[in-house]
């Protein structure tokens, strides 16, 4: 039987966050205040409130769909770091382990 349940994660950033949602094609979601509600598709009903970085959705599902938002979420944490420092990226990929190794050249 599935409940509703939270998990504190560091997603605090609109920009970010909407940047994540377009990379992983997740069109279904409104935004009051600070607060993103999913409202259809896999991820209906779950919920990301900016101001605390608290995730809310269903056990059945909230720990596998809501991690890749958290993944992409920090890559796109990490590409805003790289391109404020004037650095450029050169190179994306996956390892075995699927952690994301990025290359980039700094400039200057």
């Amino acid at each position: 039987m599935s409940h509703r349940v939270d998990f504190k994660s560091d997603i605090t950033d609109a920009d970010l966050l909407k940047k994540t949602l377009v990379r992983l094609r997740i069109p279904e979601y409104r935004v009051v205040g600070k607060v993103f509600s999913f409202t259809g598709g896999p991820y209906g009903g779950a919920t990301i409130d900016l101001s605390t970085g608290l995730i809310s959705g269903d056990s059945d599902w909230i720990h596998d769909k809501l991690k890749l938002i958290h993944q992409v979420y920090s890559e796109e944490q990490v590409l805003e770091k790289i391109r404020l420092q004037g650095a450029s990226i050169e190179n994306r990929s996956v390892n075995e382990e699927g952690s994301v190794i990025i290359l980039c050249r700094l400039h200057g």
